[in-house]
């Protein structure tokens, strides 16, 4: 299991600098190296696995090598996670589905009864019916510029303009911004060290920060004792922030489409906060992982 060789992005990916044997995997997962040894050279698997306390999905590859007349193995390991998984194509397929429903549902009454209006206008007693009709037109056509501005909220994320943050500080503001809707909560903020930093664009990190401190107030409103915890650190350089609550959780059959623009569960919710933040991670070249159980959901930011 001893490692001749190991390049800067593995260190990097694993966050091991000092990686020189595949027991050393078993601080990342305690599978991970008996998955690892047990791929067949020539063959390759996808592992589903953590990295930096993460959740991951990993691409591995083996071959084997003659290296001065001895044999050795290359493993090849390659991080999908920030990748389009199958499961996400086939959500944006389902995207499309509602939006050309949406759609359809507002164009097809609404140019059925402009043309029944063009029919009545050499009507001279259709004076109220016309009104109606036109009122109900403006109605719904104002309905489907709503739905279409909401949509082009999603495609508006402006370029960020990274300054140093003291997280800390941007985890109390939104905290105090939001006290009404955290009233009766147990809230714990816990940053190490506390001087922590991160370089990022601050409206566009506190709107992350808002729509993931606003969904688990959301998740914890109607259960006894509720709490939040905020929290964030380094981890092989790079910063991770962390906010938990104790809620039921995500159902696990909806938990793969929270990412999935106007996809909600709540009854109120326009369903494009999350997919708004990814994109904004994304801007960063950082990443959003939500996890969620029984006992509660953890969203991350990973920096």
């Amino acid at each position: 299991g001893s490692l001749s060789l190991v390049n800067n992005p593995a260190r990097r990916l694993t966050g091991l600098p000092a990686l020189r044997h595949l027991d050393q995997l078993a601080e990342l997962d305690p599978q991970l190296p008996t998955l690892m040894q047990g791929i067949a050279p020539g063959s390759q698997q996808l592992l589903q696995t953590r990295l930096r306390d993460v959740p991951a999905e990993l691409r591995v590859s083996v071959s084997e090598i003659r290296i001065s007349g001895e044999t050795e193995r290359l493993y090849s390991i390659e991080n999908l996670s920030g990748e389009l998984t199958a499961r996400e194509s086939s959500a944006w397929r389902n995207l499309i589905r509602v939006l050309t429903h949406e759609i359809m549902n507002t164009l097809t009454p609404v140019t059925s009864l402009a043309q029944t209006t063009v029919t009545m206008l050499d009507e001279t007693e259709a004076t109220d019916d016309i009104r109606e009709a036109v009122t109900t037109i403006a109605r719904r056509s104002e309905g489907l510029m709503n739905f279409v501005s909401r949509y082009r909220e999603l495609l508006k994320i402006p370029q960020p303009e990274p300054e140093a943050v003291r997280v800390i500080d941007a985890l109390n503001s939104v905290t105090t911004l939001m006290a009404n809707e955290l009233r009766g909560v147990r809230l714990d903020i816990d940053v190490v060290p506390v001087s922590l930093e991160v370089y990022a664009d601050r409206q566009l990190l506190d709107q992350v920060l808002i729509n993931l401190v606003r969904n688990a107030a959301d998740a914890i409103r109607d259960i006894d004792s509720p709490e939040m915890r905020l929290s964030a650190k380094l981890d092989f350089g790079r910063v991770i922030i962390r906010i938990r609550d104790n809620g039921r959780g995500i159902p696990e059959e909806t938990v793969d489409q929270i990412f999935v623009p106007f996809f909600t569960t709540k009854r109120t919710g326009s369903g494009i906060g999350l997919s708004l933040s990814r994109q904004i991670m994304t801007a960063h070249r950082g990443e959003i992982v939500v996890e969620s159980g029984a006992g509660g959901t953890t969203a991350s930011l990973l920096f």
